[in-house]
């Protein structure tokens, strides 16, 4: 085995026909980790041509070109997951005729498979396309056009039975090729449809995947309130909505959000900066599960913590970072009330250097064993002891007006062995 990866680079068709699925699967998958870029040509066809893998992982496989996925489709019939994240040359040319043989497919990833339109995938589209499989003289006579919609009808059925999709960073995917897609996914869970710069508000409003608990639709600058009233009005399922960077999202999608998706554990609605207090309250109000919440460089202020703290008792994940408007009293009566794992307020103007360190080391998301002009020393009893840059020792922060009681404060122990030093 250790000789045939490496020697990966040398494999043939014909080279593997004696050798075990099992073993076949082991060894492509040593090869992904070693070295992803020999899974092309000849040594991709020499592994997958004879057998039938459950599983495909051709992420970061750049070398991976339409010919290898047109001359591997005919073992893709058993084929349960495929992974061809970053296969960047592969356009529809070889991605139509592989998913038309996936008879049973639950996973597919398409990240950042930026040569893909879905024109001629999901779309009927010129016939042309289907003259790279094979010369005219085996296409001759035949209905091309019948052909197309066959193939077609072969991948629609695919996609039906598909519970995870993503087709993250798909820039060159068209709006028409989308909205047939949210049209046909039926059985969905799981849906990414980030960096996708065609998708507009109508393949939202299409979607039929009533089932689907995740849903990432994060830097699409085509979305609108309207997206999300109509996700939430057709997934009440939702645990997990990520809508970060949509620019024109304001509080009214974030209402409807509340108003109906009372099963969210975790949202994102970082970057957007027409998001108000108002917006994050009744988020807060209206999930009252919410374990994990990002709204990093928001324009929320103080009120926003205040419903936080009040509501989300449940909270284990919070990002404010870059929230400017944010003062250290909220930030540590969130701290307090809630049952947060992890706070983060890196960049906030009004939060104090000394409070951000004692909330790392609370937090326990520091880094150890970093060398720099902030350090730890060892006190008396040899535990360590925080020091700033003019070496002046920081202890926990203690408000002088009272407005605020960190666990600390009621006689609970500070583990600094945690804290960064930087």
């Amino acid at each position: 085995m250790t000789a045939v990866i490496r020697n990966a680079a040398r494999l043939r068709e014909g080279d593997m026909a004696l050798v075990p699925d099992y073993l076949r699967g082991q060894i492509m998958e040593s090869i992904h980790t070693k070295n992803q870029l020999y899974l092309y040509g000849d040594t991709l066809r020499a592994l997958v041509c004879g057998t039938h893998f459950s599983s495909i992982n051709l992420r970061n496989a750049s070398n991976v070109r339409d010919s290898d996925l047109q001359a591997l489709a005919p073992w893709f019939q058993k084929l349960k997951k495929l992974d061809l994240s970053a296969c960047c040359y592969v356009t529809d040319c070889g991605l139509a005729p592989a998913l038309s043989q996936c008879m049973e497919l639950e996973s597919l990833d398409m990240e950042w498979m930026t040569s893909v339109t879905g024109e001629g995938t999901f779309l009927e589209t010129d016939e042309d396309l289907l003259h790279v499989e094979g010369g005219d003289e085996e296409l001759c006579g035949l209905d091309l056009g019948q052909l197309m919609r066959e193939r077609l009808d072969a991948i629609s059925l695919c996609m039906r039975q598909l519970t995870k999709l993503s087709t993250l960073g798909c820039t060159k995917m068209s709006e028409d090729a989308l909205l047939k897609l949210s049209k046909v996914t039926l059985a969905l869970r799981d849906l990414n449809y980030s960096w996708c710069q065609q998708i507009t508000d109508d393949s939202f409003a299409a979607l039929q995947c009533t089932s689907l608990t995740r849903l990432s639709m994060s830097y699409n600058p085509k979305i609108t309130d309207f997206a999300i009233q109509s996700v939430a009005r057709k997934c009440p399922l939702l645990e997990f909505l990520d809508i970060s960077g949509c620019p024109d999202i304001c509080d009214a999608g974030l209402k409807s959000v509340a108003a109906r998706l009372e099963l969210l554990k975790a949202v994102n609605i970082s970057f957007l900066e027409r998001i108000t207090d108002k917006g994050v309250e009744m988020l807060a109000i209206g999930c009252p599960l919410l374990a994990s919440l990002d709204c990093e460089q928001t324009n929320i202020g103080d009120p926003s913590l205040m419903a936080i703290a009040d509501y989300s008792k449940d909270l284990r994940s919070l990002n404010v970072g870059f929230c400017h408007n944010l003062s250290e009293g909220a930030i540590m009566i969130c701290w307090s009330r809630c049952k947060l794992h992890t706070l983060n307020v890196n960049q906030c103007r009004g939060v104090s250097m000394q409070t951000r360190f004692w909330l790392m080391a609370k937090s326990g998301r520091s880094k150890q064993g970093a060398e720099g002009p902030i350090g730890q020393n060892k006190t008396e009893d040899g535990s360590p002891q925080l020091m700033n840059i003019q070496g002046e020792l920081i202890s926990p922060p203690t408000p002088a007006d009272g407005s605020f009681l960190p666990s600390t404060a009621q006689g609970e122990e500070t583990n600094w062995s945690g804290l960064a030093t930087y």
